[in-house]
């Protein structure tokens, strides 16, 4: 399995990436930022697991609901999916052919949580679930959820080990792309735009 860090990335004699890309990574990471940029230049099909999973007034879907929505994704030829979602992780990766993992430091992932809020705050609502943004009631307030803070400060203590676990133990070959500042993803962001044109089919 060939796992590429950012240190390498410009190194290498080309980059090849696949048709099925998951981008997973710790909430704040940036995984929304870059799913649309590698999807701009790659012309697979991005999928927001967000957008699908909250409802207006963030609502969930059940259990049976949510698994047949990404199942019918999952089953497609071509796509970029961005999101953790634990519960279908295992789904998502049995599928994939290349993974991207931002692996961003702690303040990193704090700091664009702070000005996604700060944003929504002042109106810009691109960052939400696409039916959230829609919801005319909805007002943003800068407060965060507990349960959402727990989520980014024990990333790299629970989620992390695991995610890296299930990826080394995943059993088919991929391209596994892992990154360690946001100005690596960037250069590797303008690597894809070079290649653009072969990528396009």
């Amino acid at each position: 399995m060939a796992w590429t860090f950012a240190e390498r990335i410009m190194e290498e004699s080309g980059i090849h990436i696949g048709n099925r890309i998951i981008i997973i990574g710790s909430p704040g990471s940036g995984k929304t930022t870059l799913s649309k940029r590698v999807a701009a230049y790659t012309g697979l099909k991005l999928v927001h697991l967000d957008d699908l999973y909250w409802f207006q007034g963030w609502c969930r879907p059940s259990p049976k609901e949510w698994s047949e929505v990404q199942s019918r994704i999952i089953a497609e030829p071509r796509w970029i999916i961005d999101g953790n979602y634990a519960d279908s992780f295992e789904q998502r990766l049995r599928r994939a052919d290349t993974v991207i993992f931002l692996d961003m430091p702690l303040l990193s992932c704090l700091f664009g949580i702070m000005r996604r809020e700060v944003r929504r705050v002042l109106g810009n609502r691109e960052s939400l679930p696409s039916r959230v943004s829609r919801d005319k009631n909805y007002t943003s307030r800068l407060t965060i959820d507990r349960r959402f803070l727990w989520q980014v400060f024990s990333f790299r203590r629970l989620t992390r080990p695991r995610m890296i676990e299930r990826l080394e133990s995943a059993g088919h070959p991929m391209n596994i792309f892992v990154f360690r500042r946001r100005r690596k993803a960037n250069e590797f962001v303008m690597a894809l735009k070079q290649k653009a044109n072969g990528y396009h089919h």
